[in-house]
């Protein structure tokens, strides 16, 4: 499966759908804690994905668009727990994924887990 199936390009309606209620709300959060992708940017060094899962949240929930609307979440998750939880024993893996992969509904550190993967965050 490739990754590019996953993506989900932003329909006509989803684009038209973001009002000036919306907007207002991304332009008083820039005012609250600056630039928004540099906010994310520094709760993701300090390992803060709980804080960036209700940002997440909270921008959704305004009537915005998050990452997940752009790609199919649940086949990029089922498709990295496959290829990670059966590689061979012992075999090292250097993964980078989406936050939304490590935090919130779509975690699946736990699951990765179960399957006997250690999972370490790397500094």
């Amino acid at each position: 499966m490739a990754m590019q199936a996953m993506q989900k390009p932003p329909t006509l309606e989803k684009v038209n759908s973001v009002g000036p209620d919306a907007i207002t709300y991304l332009l008083d959060l820039r005012r609250r804690i600056g630039p928004i992708g540099a906010y994310v940017d520094e709760l993701y060094k300090a390992r803060k994905s709980a804080e960036i899962a209700s940002l997440g949240e909270e921008i959704a929930a305004k009537g915005n668009f998050t990452p997940t609307d752009f790609m199919d979440a649940d086949r990029l998750r089922a498709l990295s727990v496959e290829r990670i939880a059966n590689l061979p024993a012992g075999t090292n893996a250097f993964v980078i994924l989406p936050i939304g992969l490590l935090s919130g509904p779509y975690s699946f550190l736990a699951e990765l887990r179960s399957h006997g993967a250690e999972v370490t965050a790397i500094n």
